[in-house]
């Protein structure tokens, strides 16, 4: 395998025929950058864990990866960006866990169809993009990114379910317009709770379940509209608890 660290302390595997990186293969190296090769298909669990000197991931060269394993980046805490290859499907839980210095997040390029557990749980990322592929947000996997400002589910036309406590203490959210959801059908236990500052929810028509406390401590909530959700069967009395809504819109018999 013909891989070195240059002058700029970079990892350059580029001339390599590498498929796969293996499992804890570069775990705590100090390597600022890495140029990793066109044929890799998959980054085995915790490949680069605990890199803390990684300030930028760029992918999209690797235009046959389709899979970053469990921990594979896990508490890489200067990583600021990512870049994302087309061919992505799946992301392993905790992968980007602790990724505490992460700006942005653009999913726009991929093919993912599910964001692991607590993928991206305590980044500070202040705005995300989704892919129109996506049908599954697991649980915990954005809780407590408390500097997520800008949310757009615009494009998720396919998703299905979030998880619980997926958002949970998200604090700088001020809207969800799930409008274009035209799928979603379950959003889970505790799933928004503690996200102190949305101010309006637009809920989508397809939606059949709604888990308990999932807008819990929303308390600058006011205002919700039901008036599309026709499936609903019931809402729990502990959705919006702590909350202080004005306004609420309800479906028609």
């Amino acid at each position: 395998m013909n891989v070195k660290i240059d002058s700029h302390n970079t990892l350059d595997s580029s001339q390599c025929q590498l498929e796969e990186i293996g499992k804890a293969q570069f775990s705590k190296c100090v390597f600022e950058s890495m140029i990793l090769p066109p044929t890799l298909k998959k980054i085995a669990p915790f490949a680069f864990q605990d890199c803390s000197s990684l300030k930028v991931l760029d992918f999209s060269q690797c235009t046959q990866l389709e899979e970053i394993g469990i921990g594979a980046f896990f508490g890489c805490s200067n990583i600021e960006s990512i870049i994302f290859p087309p061919a992505l499907k799946k992301i392993g839980e905790f992968a980007f866990d602790n990724c505490s210095s992460l700006k942005t997040l653009d999913f726009s390029r991929c093919q993912l169809e599910e964001i692991g557990k607590a993928q991206f749980s305590k980044c500070v990322f202040e705005s995300m993009i989704l892919p129109p592929t996506l049908k599954k947000i697991n649980p915990c996997t954005f809780q407590d990114c408390t500097s997520l400002k800008d949310l757009d589910f615009s494009q998720c036309t396919q998703l299905v379910k979030i998880g619980a406590c997926a958002f949970l203490n998200c604090n700088s959210l001020k809207t969800l317009d799930f409008n274009q959801c035209t799928q979603l059908e379950e959003i889970g236990i505790s799933a928004f709770s503690g996200c102190s500052n949305i101010e309006s929810i637009i809920l989508p028509p397809a939606l059949k379940k709604i888990g308990e406390l999932a807008f819990e401590k929303c308390s600058s909530l006011k205002t919700l509209d039901f008036s599309q959700c026709t499936q609903l069967g019931e809402i729990d009395p502990n959705l919006f608890g702590d909350c202080d809504v004005r306004t609420i819109v309800l479906p028609p018999k």
